[in-house]
């Protein structure tokens, strides 16, 4: 069979296994799916939905509209704007009432899993494993632990690429060629950056860092601190398209992190969110057995086929050098998930730097997820080659005995997110007993070459398929919590004001939803992890604030534009807001300011003639004066709006604490404000050069 015949025939079979797991997502998308789960429909989706729209028109959004009277769509990162996978997706797939449908967000996430699969497949046969195990090694990754059963797009996203951070990573470690192997971990771990969120690809860089200081403290190569450097260097500067707008958004913002208040970018995460987000011990039992997760919406689970092949490469292959560092990868990333309960997180948590950010030890269990699976296609490969001997048939019998003893305790609670009823739970019961058996029986029956590996990849299956019914839910069955909400409220989103004529109020911890993002409607609050601090100055559930952010349930809500002729200035944000709440000041007339502005003039008849914007990063005004006055935009004053007055570019003030403003001279003038932030354009600079710089050496490092 010919190469790329190979390729397609095994990356075929692997997409079936996958649909084996996932039968239900693809074949009753209206009915089963993946996404019932509060940070889904309430942020992620939402958001990918205005992405979405926004591609269609042609337009790649910097700036989301919508909601907290605007944020910066690189600066929020998620659910991965940059993630070349989500642009495929949000441009290439059709709309339906304006909106990716049902289906289509079940085959991204059957794809997103897909390309994990080929990912940790490739490096199975980086360990020289055969097809059956590495197809093993790739099914247990991409369906099963942490990946198989978190929901976030932006962080399983940034999770599949670890099995190509680590085939590079292992070759600069093992292998001669600083070129050939620093150049590609640099350009996947600068991409792993533009997955939309920090914490994953934060946790791969240093596992790569630690894993080259063991190196080079083992045997004194300077080859890989030098390709290490080189990695990082090309990393760094690839990831600057994302890494920059997060810095500049991290620094003018303030974010929840699981305490009352939101904390600034120089407060440290309190090391009390940390613990509670730290595995604990008896969370170790979820390897065996899906449990509570410290966020109590994911799970470790690997299941005993995965666990007893992994445990049986590590005993018979412990030789292998790289098996050998999949075990200590294994041995670290239970330690960092430990967190709090181990006292070298405390210590990783003040001496690393933005090691506090990371808020939730937990998730590290992804890079165990990792190596177990190619430990368990290296015992796998062990197992059908027959160099097992029989008395290893004790380890999987008192594994499984374990296991199934676990379970019949009760110590091991289940997950929150929803569960198929009592069938499942019951199944899962059989299931295992019928994996200790399989598993017996397979070792027994060595002296086959073929059939061992194809029950043990079925068993792998089955195991996965609980996982996944605890990740799918089932819509007809009344267990849905949050998911429906993303189609309950189309019927109403036509009777809300088009955007820029007006703002609504919507709970949307009641809505489950973003009503903002989802249908295109200016909302004044939603749900996210941060929001630019001065804009936290408002006090928003009072009137008088709503009146004057346009909430149009409020008698005279103020439109989007307007011009004043008067500012009132204010020496602090205290008074700032006493004036705000003051009802004998006019927002018609009377603008405040913490900064001095351009002396203005008196006088009356100034109006906005239009208000226009033709896309999310661009608003073009027109207005009418009798005299210099102050235009005020109802937006947020952010760096990188840049305004001109017909053609010229002119200054914009931040005025009311949080909203622009820009001075007009008496007469008719055009008014076009655009994002640019500067951010973006430098760090698009940098990425791509470093980008190209890292396909050229690749390029070089083969051709030698």
């Amino acid at each position: 069979m010919r190469p790329l015949t190979r390729r397609i025939t095994v990356a075929a079979g692997l997409f079936l296994l996958l649909a084996a797991v996932y039968w239900k997502l693809l074949f009753f998308p209206s009915r089963f799916v993946w996404f019932d789960h509060y940070d889904l429909t309430e942020l992620q989706i939402p958001r990918l939905q205005f992405f979405a729209r926004s591609l269609h028109a042609g337009h790649f959004p910097l700036w989301n509209p919508y909601i907290w009277l605007g944020q910066p769509v690189l600066g929020s990162g998620q659910p991965g704007p940059l993630n070349p996978l989500i642009i495929l997706f949000a441009r290439l797939l059709p709309l339906r009432d304006r909106l990716l449908s049902f289906a289509e967000l079940n085959w991204l996430y059957v794809t997103l899993h897909f390309l994990a699969a080929l990912f940790a497949y490739r490096f199975c046969r980086y360990l020289a494993l055969p097809v059956l195990p590495s197809l093993l090694g790739a099914v247990g990754f991409s369906c099963t632990g942490f990946l198989g059963s978190a929901a976030w797009l932006d962080i399983t996203s940034a999770v599949a690429l670890t099995p190509l951070v680590f085939s590079f990573a292992f070759r600069l470690w093992t292998e001669d060629g600083i070129l050939k192997h620093a150049a590609p971990l640099g350009l996947v771990l600068g991409l792993s950056w533009w997955t939309g969120h920090h914490e994953i690809p934060m946790i791969l860089c240093y596992a790569v860092l630690f894993g080259s200081a063991c190196v080079f403290a083992t045997g004194r190569s300077w080859r890989v601190i030098k390709g290490t450097l080189l990695a990082f260097a090309l990393a760094i500067s690839i990831s600057a398209i994302q890494t920059l707008p997060f810095y500049e958004f991290g620094h003018a913002s303030r974010r929840w992190v699981g305490v009352a208040n939101p904390i600034g970018w120089a407060d440290k995460v309190p090391y009390e969110v940390h613990a509670r987000y730290s595995l604990p011990w008896l969370g170790l039992a979820e390897f065996f057995a899906p449990g509570g997760a410290p966020e109590d919406h994911w799970t470790a689970f690997a299941g005993i086929t995965i666990l007893v092949l992994a445990i049986a490469a590590l005993i018979y292959r412990w030789s292998d050098r790289r098996v050998r560092m999949l075990g200590y990868l294994t041995l670290g990333s239970l330690l960092y998930a430990l967190g709090a309960n181990t006292p070298l997180h405390r210590l990783a948590y003040a001496v690393l730097p933005l090691m506090e950010k990371a808020r939730s030890p937990g998730r590290g269990i992804f890079l165990a997820g990792f190596a177990l699976s190619a430990l368990a296609a290296v015992g796998a490969d062990l197992l059908i080659r027959g160099l097992i001997p029989r008395r290893a048939i004790l380890i999987p019998a008192i594994a499984a005995l374990a296991m199934l003893g676990v379970y019949w305790s009760g110590r091991v609670p289940e997950m929150e997110f929803p569960v198929q009823g009592p069938f499942v739970v019951k199944g899962h019961f059989v299931v295992k007993g019928m994996i200790a058996a399989f598993v017996l029986g397979v070792l027994m029956w060595r002296k086959f070459a073929v059939w061992p590996g194809i029950v043990l990849l079925g068993l792998v299956v089955i195991e996965a398929g609980t996982v996944a019914a605890h990740r799918m839910t089932d819509l007809d069955s009344g267990n849905a919590v949050v998911a429906p909400s993303l189609r309950k409220y189309a019927a109403v989103a036509g009777s809300f004001p088009r955007s820029g004529q007006g703002r609504i109020v919507s709970d949307y911890n009641s809505l489950y939803t973003d009503l903002g993002d989802l249908y295109g409607v200016d909302v004044l609050q939603s749900f996210v992890s941060a929001v630019p601090e001065h804009v936290l100055r408002f006090e928003f559930g009072t009137p008088r604030v709503q009146q004057l952010l346009g909430v149009t349930s409020v008698a005279g809500a103020m439109p989007r534009t307007w011009i004043v002729h008067h500012v009132v200035p204010a020496k602090d944000v205290d008074e700032l807001r006493r004036l705000i709440q003051d009802p004998a000041l006019d927002f018609a007339t009377t603008a405040i300011s913490l900064e001095a502005l351009p002396q203005l003039e008196e006088c009356s008849d100034s109006r906005v003639v239009s208000f226009d914007r033709p896309d999310s990063d661009t608003m073009r005004i027109n207005a009418d004066l009798r005299c210099r006055g102050l235009l005020v935009v109802s937006e947020t004053f952010y760096p990188g709006w840049e305004a001109t007055v017909d053609g010229k570019p002119q200054p914009i003030h931040e005025v009311f604490g949080a909203l622009r403003g820009v001075v007009l001279e008496a007469g008719s003038h055009r008014v076009e404000m655009r994002y640019r932030p500067g951010v973006v354009m430098l760090g698009a600079a940098l990425s791509f050069s470093a980008l190209a710089l890292g396909l050229v050496l690749i390029g070089r490092a083969r051709r030698s």
